[in-house]
């Protein structure tokens, strides 16, 4: 298992069509190719998560590299993953505050590894991700 966090710019502005558009897209694709994860947007910004068999994962980032609707990707996470974190969703989408967007994106992302037997743990911009995904699940919820 793989996951990737990456952010990028949206190289049109993103009506609510195209979003959906994207969205259904992308939920097809991952559907078809054992992947999940989640993707925010605002003010123009993507952050996407996605994560699922290795091989599956790589294909769907060079797919993502070739798009032309977003510039400026740019590589928070690139990690071997034990466990999914978003298996409930083939794409959930979040529109988060532009503040919220900052403080993942300028978060850290390089995850700590523990000495000794203990396990590797999350990063804390991987954490504030689902941290945030959980919140914002909760109140859509309410």
């Amino acid at each position: 298992m793989r996951c990737i966090v990456y952010l990028s710019t949206a190289a049109y502005p993103m009506r609510p069509p195209d979003l959906e558009f994207l969205l259904l897209e992308s939920r097809r694709l991952n559907n078809r190719n054992d992947i999940t994860g989640v993707l925010l947007h605002s003010e123009g910004r993507f952050m996407q998560c996605f994560e699922g068999p290795e091989q599956a994962v790589m294909e769907t980032y060079d797919r993502i590299h070739a798009s032309r609707r977003h510039t400026g990707l740019i590589e928070l996470m690139n990690e071997r993953v034990r466990v999914r974190n978003f298996s409930a969703w083939d794409m959930g989408l979040a529109e988060p505050a532009p503040s919220m967007l900052l403080a993942l994106s300028s978060a850290r992302w390089t995850s700590l590894v523990a000495t000794g037997s203990k396990p590797q743990l999350r990063s804390p911009g991987f954490q504030l991700l689902l941290d945030f995904w959980r919140e914002a699940q909760g109140s859509a919820l309410a």
